[in-house]
């Protein structure tokens, strides 16, 4: 622990002593004279992609889900399953059935 310290103040007195004996002097300066004259932009032909867009049905699934009733303590019944977590029963029915548009 003491190296790391020690290393840590031999490099901090190094960047003091770099910054402390550099000795830059800066002086004057301008930015130069710029003429700037009026222009055109050049002429662009962008042709996009031809995009052609329709309907299409779609039959949303129907959820049902069963959720037990009060028992006659008015407490909640719990559903478990074999792993211990609750777990309601769930029915969802789907229709596969789906016309698309053939364009």
């Amino acid at each position: 622990m003491g190296k790391v310290i020690a290393a840590i103040v031999v490099i901090a007195i190094l960047i003091f002593g770099w910054m402390y004996f550099t000795d830059t002097d800066v002086e004057g300066g301008s930015l130069p004279d710029v003429d700037v004259e009026g222009g055109s932009m050049p002429d662009v032909d962008v042709r996009g992609p031809e995009v052609t867009t329709g309907t299409e049905t779609v039959e949303v699934p129907t959820i049902g889900i069963d959720v037990p009733e009060d028992d006659a303590d008015g407490e909640e019944d719990e559903i478990v399953d074999d792993e211990g977590l609750n777990a309601p029963d769930v029915d969802v029915d789907v229709d596969a059935d789906v016309e698309r548009n053939p364009d």
